[in-house]
């Protein structure tokens, strides 16, 4: 029973994986991108980038 459980959950968990990193690694383009954009405002460069 236990195994059976583990093995359920390890699959659902390789299956959110890729749309978890896919949204993290969007996350960070749009930061940096943002970064990039408003790196002539330093204060809001450093509040954003923090």
């Amino acid at each position: 029973m236990n195994s059976k459980v583990y093995i359920f959950l390890s699959i659902a968990t390789y299956v959110r994986l890729p749309y978890y990193l896919r949204h993290i690694s969007i996350l960070l383009l749009k930061n940096v991108i943002i970064c990039h954009v408003f790196k002539f405002d330093r204060s809001l460069f450093v509040i954003l980038c923090d």
